[in-house]
């Protein structure tokens, strides 16, 4: 059998101190009044003792679980490797413990199904709920009852709380890079279109060429993954006009752009440019290393953790993160080409 575990009754004894004591000290109470030398001693003794403190009788005596869920659109998609981890970091600093899972939606290309991790949030088990699926307020009402939620970087039509990322800024600066090597008949390989997120980057496209003085150029709708974007570059290559640069809404759909480039003879970036948006390591890895704008993904997990946390469950809730937005010039992009290659 293994060592006993150790209770607060033991704490208190190690520090000589009364067990409540060593509830208030270990919980933080606010408005407690002791000595910093008191306070160490409990918290020596707590750790000499590998003290733990038991999460179903906390969840009784407080009507906390400690816990602060995540509801992902999929975990497929490398920037919520990020983002977690920058929330997850942030959810321990504070005492809570980070649980995520799945909740499909039209930006992964899954079904809103149902799941196993949705009823056991639903059945009380999170003291608060991040969303980046594209649940709705009124979906979060009627399911999650007075679990207090935040929407990240999602804006559904309804919403009343969600912090989000300058998107359309990130794509107007992924554009503007392109337009600034000289490239004129560019294409947009956007995000879901029937998504808040994918709407913003293609503003933000939309915005740097219209600025640029160019007319309607040609978008195709991918759904942040590579398949998709594979397939959004093969519908681009029969379009009238040959394009000579795509900026693409996220490095998994570009990851499908030069996939269908290559198939297709075309080399990058001497007959065609591809930029997209967020830097992660995976953009190193292609061939050509892939130019991106960075966004400020570690901090949308911060501050996502710390907007839950800290505001009152029924304050609207509208921020945006403005940066550091930066781009990133790699090997995939350079000047159009006078004529194209076949």
């Amino acid at each position: 059998m293994g060592a006993k575990r150790a209770t607060i009754a033991d704490v208190a004894a190690r520090a000589g101190v009364d067990p409540g004591l060593v509830s208030k000290v270990l919980n933080n109470k606010p408005g407690l009044s002791i000595r910093d030398s008191t306070r160490e001693r409990v918290h020596r003794a707590a750790t000499e003792l590998s003290y733990r403190p038991s999460n179903a009788a906390r969840s009784l005596r407080t009507s906390r679980t400690g816990a602060l869920g995540v509801l992902l659109p999929t975990f497929t998609n490398p920037i919520w490797t990020i983002i977690l981890d920058a929330a997850e970091a942030e959810a321990d600093r504070r005492g809570y413990t980070l649980v995520a899972g799945i909740a499909g939606d039209a930006s992964s290309g899954q079904d809103r199904r149902p799941s196993r991790f949705l009823e056991w949030v639903r059945s009380g088990t999170v003291d608060r709920l991040l969303v980046a699926s594209t649940l709705s307020d009124e979906d979060l009402g009627n399911g999650f009852g007075q679990t207090p939620w935040l929407h990240i970087n999602r804006r559904p039509d309804t919403s009343r709380r969600h912090v989000l990322l300058d998107d359309a800024a990130g794509m107007h600066l992924a554009t503007e890079h392109l337009l600034d090597l000289g490239h004129r008949r560019l294409a947009h390989v956007s995000g879901p279109l029937d998504t808040d997120s994918g709407r913003r980057r293609l503003a933000g496209f939309e915005a740097a060429t219209t600025a640029a003085g160019l007319g309607t150029l040609p978008v195709a709708e991918a759904r942040y993954d590579t398949e998709s974007g594979h397939r959004a570059m093969q519908a681009l290559l029969t379009h009238e006009d040959e394009v000579t640069g795509v900026v693409c809404a996220n490095v998994a759909s570009a990851a499908g752009v030069l996939a269908a480039a290559v198939e297709n003879g075309l080399r990058v970036p001497e007959d065609l440019s591809v930029i997209a948006l967020h830097d992660i390591g995976l953009a190193r890895s292609f061939q050509p290393a892939l130019t991106t704008v960075l966004m400020p993904l570690d901090e949308l997990g911060r501050r996502a953790v710390s907007l839950i946390l800290d505001r009152p469950a029924d304050d609207e809730i509208d921020e945006m993160i403005t940066g550091p937005i930066r781009l990133v010039e790699r090997a995939s992009t350079a000047p159009p080409p006078m004529t194209r290659h076949a």
